[in-house]
């Protein structure tokens, strides 16, 4: 499965990285709503990945808008 993990914290996001990629997942990291965006546009993700941290209001609005269908992974 190919994801995009999410959170602001990077040494979380490195370390959920290592434990999906070692499940088998092609892993992509965004540490900000913006850059999320960008890359989900490309349309190559199953999934969005949000950290323990959440994610900003900002963009749990654009994927409920322009991602209906994406699963959002908590």
């Amino acid at each position: 499965m190919n994801l995009l993990l999410y959170d602001e914290r990077r040494s979380v996001s490195r370390l959920a990285r290592s434990i999906l990629l070692g499940a088998g997942h092609r892993v992509s990291i965004s540490a900000d709503a913006a850059d999320a965006r960008l890359k989900l546009d490309t349309g190559l993700f199953d999934a969005i990945v949000i950290g323990p941290g959440g994610a900003p209001k900002e963009l749990a609005d654009t994927l409920d808008e322009s991602w209906p269908e994406l699963p959002v992974i908590l």
